[in-house]
C-alpha cells in the first residue's frame, strides 16, 4: 500500500506522523458571545475563530491503527499541519474495518479536532 496520499500532506499528531491521509478537511468556525440587551436587542460580539479539521485516512494495518489510537486518545494534543498548529481536542473518530483478506486487516479512521483556543478575537467585550 502507498504511504502517500492526498498530494504528500501529512498531519503531526503530537509525536505521530500520519501520512496515510485520504480526505483532508481544514475549516474555521466563527465563535461570538450572542444576548439579548435590556430592550430585548440581540447583541452578538465576535470572540474569534476556531480551527476545526476533520481527517480520513488511507488503508491502515492494526498496528498503524494502534499508533494513530495512542496518538488520538491523550486528553490534548498537538496538531501539526500545513493550516494550522497548536493544541486541540478531539470530537470524533471513528475507525470502522475497511478491507479483509487472506493478506491482511486493513482499517480506515476518520476523526475531528477542534482548537482548544481560539484566534483573531475582540479580547473582551
Amino acid at each position: 500500500m502507498s504511504d502517500r496520499y492526498n498530494g504528500g500532506i501529512s498531519v503531526k499528531i503530537g509525536s505521530y506522523q500520519l501520512k496515510k491521509i485520504a480526505a483532508y478537511v481544514p475549516s474555521w468556525e466563527i465563535v461570538k458571545d450572542t444576548f439579548t440587551a435590556y430592550d430585548y436587542r440581540t447583541v452578538s460580539v465576535y470572540r474569534g475563530r476556531r480551527f476545526k479539521l476533520s481527517v480520513t485516512t488511507g488503508y491502515l494495518t492494526p498496528e498503524e491503527l494502534s499508533d494513530l489510537q495512542t496518538a488520538l486518545f491523550a486528553h490534548s494534543f498537538t496538531v501539526t499541519t500545513p493550516d494550522f498548529t497548536g493544541a486541540v481536542l478531539l470530537d470524533s473518530c471513528s475507525q470502522p474495518l475497511e478491507h479483509a483478506n487472506i493478506y491482511g486487516k486493513y482499517y480506515t479512521v476518520s476523526f475531528a479536532v477542534s482548537a482548544v483556543a481560539v484566534t483573531g478575537g475582540s479580547g473582551s467585550l
